[in-house]
């Protein structure tokens, strides 16, 4: 395998053959690779926030009306019926009633 095929490879390989060959050209190999990683790293880095973006604006979209105070307040007071339910007395509980 070549130098240049090497130095294409992987990262740790571009910075590797960099420092076997030295002088200028290891410079030059050092900046290409420098300048190849900041441009992925930017790329990868909008396309994150493309995605990011996307998400909020379909997240606005799906939760457009939906009020977290009006599910809260529709949960309390189901619980508040179910507990005026157990209180009430039962029929036959009922100890006002005379004995025949």
């Amino acid at each position: 395998m070549g130098l240049a095929e090497r130095a294409s490879a992987t990262m740790a390989e571009a910075l590797l053959v960099a420092a076997e060959v030295g002088d200028d050209t290891g410079d030059a190999i050092l900046d290409l690779f420098r300048n190849a990683f900041t441009e992925a790293i930017t790329v990868t880095g909008l396309a994150g926030a493309g995605v990011m973006a996307f998400a909020a604006i379909w997240v606005l979209v799906m939760l457009q009306g939906a009020s977290a105070h009006h599910d809260l307040a529709f949960v309390v007071e189901r619980e508040r019926d179910n507990e005026r339910e157990h209180e009430k007395p039962s029929p036959s509980s009922n100890t006002d009633c005379e004995d025949v």
